[in-house]
């Protein structure tokens, strides 16, 4: 997997993706996700140590992945950056991921960077910097 509509197809398959490079993405929009599984439960996401992500913060990014519909997904090696979810509410989430309750995420060896979800009402913003898992 090396390009960004070549991983999109492959979360279509429900199956298991290798990235062989660090994958760029395009601004998905302030309050969209890039990328979202829906009842998906098989898929593995294997970043084989590279990046999925946007090249820099920009509140016009939105979100990597929106998890749903009782989907089940297993994360590893991958490092997500820069996802960046603007609104002017107060109910926005999730600037790397945003996963409902019905569904599950395993992450084994990830990395969250540059992260951000920001409002205009009640607080500014909530930046999360780095996490691994």
């Amino acid at each position: 997997m090396s390009t960004e509509s070549e991983f999109r197809a492959a979360i279509a398959s429900d199956t298991t993706i290798v990235l062989q490079n660090n994958i760029t993405l395009t601004a998905a929009g302030s309050t969209s996700s890039k990328f979202t599984i829906s009842g998906k439960t098989g898929l593995v996401i294997d970043g084989a140590g590279y990046t999925l992500g946007f090249s820099s913060s920009d509140s016009g990014n939105g979100r990597i992945f929106y998890i749903g519909s009782s989907s089940s997904v297993e994360m590893r090696d991958l490092r997500l950056e820069n996802g960046y979810v603007y609104s002017t509410s107060n109910t926005v989430y999730g600037g790397a991921i945003y996963i409902t309750g019905s569904s599950t995420l395993e992450m084994t060896s990830c990395a969250l960077s540059g992260h951000k979800v920001a409002t205009t009402v009640g607080f500014e913003f909530v930046v999360h910097e780095s996490l691994a898992y």
